[in-house]
């Protein structure tokens, strides 16, 4: 059942999605409807809470601040991501590292761009290393990490980076939020008759990695050819990369058949998932995603500056292995 966080009586502001919440796209935007959505279908999916719309709402309210009894509302609905990951975060035994997302009611340019590998530092990154026996993994997560934080949460790339992993996590909760009224989105706003007192959506998700090892990767694909909308499916594929990796053009990635021969039992749970959200959905799906470790265990989750399965342009994101 979901367990929901309040400030004010009758205003759930933070929620696990478990599959069980009632709240509406407008309530926890489109993202984590459809997180919650593919929840609810059975498909496994790494475990996310969201800030509604209103936890936006009442950022702005205060002036662009986050006071502290909101800020533990986030802090409050971290034991359900704990839970289901059987790790604790910032802890330097056995630690998850989580992407920060933001997701308004419709998607709009100018909102920030995903925060990956929230929570690694120093002992984190050798805790992961210990874990497993993979030195350059967790060095790869750190570099990603550290430049994206700087980059996208900072806005300079010499800036110095939060050791702590609650810092690091309140600050990417904080840019998300300050980003509704970037000047990009308000533009976007105005010229689409969107109203400014909307607000966005953040969801805090547990991570799963392609950059893992060697079966790791990540890709997209369409159900269906993205110009006729007819059979079969398209899609692109690039061994441990992590994130945005395929659509960002930093590597060159492989057709889809290259999943299907590194990694052939990813592959049909791939297609068999896929027609299951079409089913549901009543169109063709775009989806995003990364596969991670030895497990082989497919996952979905909601790829950077995507939106998650509907038809046509509405996209979600597939990974295999465990999260972490």
């Amino acid at each position: 059942m979901t367990r929901t966080t309040m400030l004010d009586p009758g205003r759930r502001l933070v929620v696990s999605l478990d599959g069980t919440t009632d709240l509406s796209r407008a309530d926890i935007g489109d993202k984590a409807w459809n997180t919650n959505r593919m929840r609810a279908l059975g498909l496994p999916v790494p475990p996310a809470v969201v800030a509604a719309t209103a936890y936006c709402r009442s950022y702005h309210a205060a002036g662009g601040r986050l006071p502290d009894p909101q800020w533990q509302g986030i802090v409050d609905q971290m034991w359900f991501l704990e839970a289901e990951t059987g790790r604790s975060f910032g802890s330097p035994l056995k630690p998850p590292l989580m992407a920060v997302r933001s997701g308004a009611a419709r998607s709009m340019p100018g909102m920030l761009d995903t925060v990956l590998d929230v929570g690694i530092d120093s002992a984190i990154e050798a805790a992961l290393a210990a874990e497993t026996r993979d030195p350059a993994f967790p060095a790869d997560t750190h570099r990603r990490f550290t430049e994206a934080y700087r980059h996208i949460v900072l806005g300079m790339t010499d800036a110095e980076v939060p050791s702590d992993p609650w810092q690091q996590l309140r600050g990417a909760v904080e840019a998300v939020l300050a980003s509704w009224n970037s000047p990009r989105a308000r533009a976007y706003r105005r010229h689409r008759g969107v109203p400014d007192g909307g607000g966005t959506a953040v969801i805090v998700q547990a991570m799963v990695f392609g950059n893992l090892d060697d079966p790791s990767g990540t890709g997209v694909l369409f159900t269906r050819n993205p110009m006729t909308g007819e059979g079969p499916s398209f899609g692109e594929w690039i061994a441990r990369g992590q994130g945005d990796d395929v659509v960002s053009g930093r590597a060159d990635p492989q057709p889809l058949v290259a999943l299907r021969e590194r990694l052939p039992d990813v592959h049909t749970q791939l297609m068999d998932m896929a027609v299951r959200l079409e089913r549901d959905r009543g169109d063709h799906t775009f989806i995003a995603g990364s596969s991670k470790d030895s497990f082989h265990t497919l996952w979905f989750e909601l790829h950077e500056d995507l939106l998650s399965i509907t038809g046509g342009g509405r996209e979600c994101e597939v990974a295999a292995g465990r999260a972490l």
